[in-house]
């Protein structure tokens, strides 16, 4: 059966039989109307095909099939066929006609489809390419996002070029000016960089013209007050001989105590802080406050450790406690250890004379930390308080060591059982200059 591609635009090269719509020279009369017939069904199946796309696909998953109203042996350039879908696509798809073989279906030339490019139901003409040996889909996609995006949202917005794409530039705060780096647009205020030098001169501004209040906060910047060195965090501003000598950024001599953090208890199982950096701070204070035990009758334990993590060997550490007491039978107390897992904080380790839980029983404590060198151990020392389970109130001192030459730079608290209920670890690095 002849269709309409095997037609030929000479037309005295159309004379085949009538059966393929043919008009051969002296045709009897009686082949002429087989011969309009079959003129009439091959345009018909190409009009079919090619401009209504009266077929409905089949297939799923992105894998299109259909059976055209032509004959179709084999794909050739140029072929166009329409078809309605019945499915969306959800990423790369092929079509496969008459079953001569799946092709994959491409948009703008040689693109993949992309998710919802063809919808349920849309009606799609494509075109083979026998060069990309794929179909090139000319109808539009149905994926709207393929469709120009409005960019602007807000009243007063306006398009520019961005690096690749267009895009927004949002409307910019009042009394600003657009301006640009020359690459792309902003909008900003008009600063100093702007106005030449000596533009605004004082026979410009009256007496008095300018007030504080008309000064916009930070308008008069660095610069402007002709500051000699670039700032570091803590410093100050100074004057330098005497009213002529302009101002310097200096650091407060004496030493100083910074704050590395504070680590605040709720029912706890530790504190820890990190940060205590040796080439930064030459000792760490630490101010142990409240802290309240949820177990009755424990002990505070203090540990040590370095990036690798802390420290809580069982002979890591030696300690010592001294204390005094209200308890006529125990009123002086000492007791230490030169192995063990943490450093502990009272001057009991037995019985029941350690911290309490009961309302205004805990511990608390204040600590300098040398926090070691290549020729000392890590040590701590200072004085404490804390109301025991008896209850007794005990005021004292305690010192303790870590047993190895670490680079220290973080503490931990904890109570011997159970967490800590409430209480704060706050700790300062000390410069000495």
């Amino acid at each position: 059966m002849a269709e309409i591609r095997d037609l030929s635009v000479t037309d005295a090269s159309n004379n085949g039989s009538a059966a393929n719509a043919g008009a051969a020279e002296g045709m009897a009369p009686s082949e002429v109307n087989n011969s309009m017939r079959a003129l009439r069904g091959l345009l018909k199946r190409g009009f079919n095909d090619a401009v209504e796309g009266d077929k409905d696909s089949t297939g799923s998953s992105n894998a299109y099939a259909v059976a055209a109203n032509r004959t179709i042996a084999a794909y050739y350039d140029g072929m166009r066929i329409g078809f309605h879908a019945n499915h969306a696509n959800t990423g790369a798809a092929t079509l496969n006609v008459d079953a001569v073989g799946a092709k994959d279906i491409k948009k703008n030339h040689d693109v993949a489809l992309a998710s919802g490019d063809i919808e349920q139901h849309q009606y799609v003409e494509v075109v083979y390419s026998a060069s990309d040996d794929a179909f090139q889909m000319i109808s539009p996609v149905g994926n709207s996002s393929a469709g120009y995006t409005d960019p602007l949202t807000t009243r007063g917005d306006i398009v520019k070029r961005g690096a690749s794409a267009t895009e927004r530039l949002a409307i910019g705060s009042a009394n600003t000016v657009l301006t640009t780096d020359g690459t792309d647009p902003a909008w900003s205020t008009v600063a100093t960089a702007m106005i030449a030098d000596d533009a605004v001169s004082s026979a410009k501004i009256a007496d008095d013209a300018v007030v504080q209040a008309a000064i916009a906060d930070e308008a008069v910047n660095e610069a402007r007050l002709q500051v000699s060195n670039a700032p570091t965090n803590g410093y100050f501003l100074s004057a330098q001989s005497g009213n002529t000598g302009g101002l310097t950024w200096a650091e407060v001599s004496g030493g100083a105590w910074t704050l590395i953090g504070t680590q605040d208890a709720s029912s706890s199982a530790s504190l820890t802080q990190t940060g205590l950096d040796s080439s930064t701070y030459d000792s760490i204070a630490v101010i142990f406050s409240a802290m309240h035990p949820a177990t009755d009758d424990v002990i505070p334990q203090i540990q040590l450790g370095d990036s690798g993590g802390i420290d809580s060997g069982g002979s890591d550490y030696s300690w010592n406690v001294s204390t005094v007491g209200q308890a006529a039978s125990s009123s002086v107390a000492n007791v230490g250890s030169t192995g063990d897992s943490s450093i502990g904080g009272t001057s009991q380790t037995s019985g029941t004379d350690k911290v309490g839980n009961a309302a205004g029983e805990g511990w608390s404590a204040n600590v300098i930390l040398d926090i070691g060198s290549s020729d000392m151990y890590p040590n701590l020392y200072g004085t404490l308080a804390y109301r025991t389970a008896q209850p007794h109130s005990r005021y004292g001192t305690f010192s303790g060591t870590r047993l190895s030459q670490i680079t220290c730079d973080r503490i931990l608290f904890k109570f011997s059982s159970g967490s800590i209920t409430s209480g704060r670890m706050s700790v300062f690095g000390i410069k000495h200059s």
